[in-house]
């Protein structure tokens, strides 16, 4: 198949709207190949802030990401692309790269676009075993598996995850297959607490339990949080570690409410420019409580010198391959709806946990 002359990428402009901007796209060069994309997947927090324009500046390009470093010199960001989720087949093949690469399927690190050119070691081969919308989800499943290695869990812990979106979903997953306590799961959208009561059911787990915030009491009874103020009057109450993934910074106060004495809370949201009141008062010094940050584009500092990222790849696409996709309210939508998407993105509308762009008519797998 040739290299094709043009391409659509979305562009944001920072300001609730959106944009499918036709520009021209040089063959592969050598070294390269092109890609045509199948699906990609929306990463709804992120991109949700990048779409009403909170998108810090200093920020607004991921340094780990060579496709979205801005190309202007000034500091306005918009419009740009954004996105880093695209599943394609490679269609061409630039000088010095094996024919063998045309008709691969692949996994890349690149804003919604319908085509684009990479060099073969910026992408990761889609095994056969994996489903083009179930590859889309790599990014997800990378950061949920680094929340775990920063949360390090132990036999018998009890632990909660407040935010029920794809990562938190399938920090969930994850978490289901340790010998812990009791998993506490906390959202208020229904859609999302009805995907998380269906893979505890998949699981069949007796030891996990999907809340509302304000279901307080029910929260607080599963987290055996006692009605001491002072955690170390009952160093055995609360959870025992506590991951923030809401994207709502005022979340963290009820992560903090449930934590016990000596408990470890990972955050795994990034607020942008959102910032609210945190309660860092008598209780969480005497807690011993700690805070981590567990960042998406790197691994722990603990973990480098042993877990290189040909290593994290081969577990995240081992855990992807033994997912159910369809129990995690995945809907895909046309490429050119993308206005209407984004839109729903904001306003609540008919919105299911996790959307993926379309490319085509059909997905093959």
């Amino acid at each position: 198949m040739p290299a094709v002359s043009s391409r659509d990428i979305l562009l944001f402009g920072g300001d609730r709207s959106v944009r499918i901007h036709t520009e021209p796209l040089d063959p592969p060069s050598a070294g390269q190949v092109q890609v045509s994309t199948r699906v990609s997947a929306i990463s709804a927090g992120t991109e949700r802030l990048v779409y009403t324009g909170q998108l810090p500046h200093e920020l607004a390009a991921d340094a780990s990401i060579d496709q979205l470093q801005p190309d202007r010199q000034d500091d306005e960001p918009y419009p740009m692309p954004y996105g880093y989720a695209c599943v394609g087949i490679v269609t061409a093949a630039g000088a010095g790269v094996s024919d063998t690469w045309v008709g691969r399927r692949v996994f890349a690190f690149h804003p919604h676009a319908t085509h684009f050119n990479a060099a073969p070691q910026d992408l990761i081969a889609v095994p056969d075993r994996l489903t083009l919308e179930a590859a889309a989800l790599y990014p997800n499943m990378e950061t949920a598996t680094g929340l775990v290695m920063d949360g390090a869990p132990i036999v018998g812990e009890r632990v909660a995850i407040f935010g029920l979106g794809i990562v938190g979903l399938l920090t969930l997953r994850l978490l289901l297959g340790y010998p812990l306590d009791r998993i506490i799961g906390i959202d208020p959208d229904p859609a999302r607490r009805d995907a998380a009561k269906t893979l505890v059911d998949h699981s069949e787990s007796t030891r996990a339990v999907v809340a509302a915030p304000d279901d307080v009491e029910r929260t607080k009874e599963a987290a055996g949080v006692s009605d001491r103020s002072d955690p170390t009057q009952d160093p055995q109450g609360g959870v025992d570690l506590a991951y923030e993934l809401s994207g709502q910074p005022e979340t963290l106060n009820s992560a903090l409410d449930i934590s016990g004495y000596g408990g470890r809370i990972v955050i795994g949201s990034w607020y942008g420019t959102k910032t609210a009141p945190v309660a860092l008062g008598r209780r969480f010094h005497r807690s011993h409580a700690t805070i981590r940050s567990s960042q998406v584009s790197t691994i722990g500092p603990e973990h480098r010198p042993r877990w290189t990222k040909a290593r994290r790849s081969a577990v995240v696409l081992d855990l992807l391959s033994d997912l159910q996709v369809k129990t995690l309210g995945m809907e895909t939508r046309p490429f050119r709806a993308a206005r209407g998407t984004y839109q729903s993105l904001v306003d609540g509308s008919d919105q299911p946990v996790q959307i993926l762009h379309s490319y085509s008519h059909s997905i093959s797998s």
